[in-house]
């Protein structure tokens, strides 16, 4: 699953479509959803916020091209 996700961000990077960051928004919620094991503890959001820090990143670094 992490190999779908940076392909994911891969593809994003060089479209910069939309429909292709919400792709891996979504594989990084399925990742997320696997780290929780137990409801009483915090939802995990390691790659989900990740994610949006890599797709704002790569947006932000196109612009400032």
């Amino acid at each position: 699953m992490l190999g779908s996700w940076q392909f994911a961000i891969l593809r994003f990077a060089a479209t910069l479509d939309n429909a292709d960051r919400l792709g891996v928004l979504a594989i990084a919620n399925q990742i997320d959803r696997l780290g929780r094991q137990h409801e009483d503890k915090p939802e995990f959001g390691f790659f989900r916020k990740t994610s949006s820090e890599l797709c704002a990143a790569i947006l932000q670094r196109r612009r400032n091209c």
